[in-house]
């Protein structure tokens, strides 16, 4: 009886030991995991903060194609996204207006 006892307690002795590597294995997995996805949290963290997005109604002359701010004043183009948004206006002629100016 003994012995059933003492081969028993080694039994499950042995499992507790297997199941507690496998835990040990799966917890590594897991903060690897983690650690992966901080890293494209931060990512994707620091990307939405370069991102800059119009939204809504933009109020723009069909004439002159000045737009209109919040606070009612009327912007040339340039001057308007370059204060509402982190791009930088570079100017200069389309095709069309080459052609048009050489005529």
């Amino acid at each position: 009886m003994v012995y059933f006892m003492e081969e028993r307690r080694h039994r499950v002795f042995r499992e507790l030991r297997d199941k507690r590597a496998e835990l040990v294995e799966q917890i590594g997995r897991l903060k690897a995991e983690e650690a992966e996805k901080e890293i494209l949290i931060r990512r994707h963290q620091k990307s939405l903060a370069e991102v800059k997005i119009l939204k809504g109604f933009l109020p723009i002359c069909s004439y002159c194609k000045k737009i209109r701010d919040d606070d009612g004043y009327w912007n040339g183009l340039e001057q308007y996204l370059t204060a509402h948004t982190d791009a930088r206006v570079e100017t200069g002629l389309c095709p069309d207006c080459v052609k048009g100016r050489q005529s």
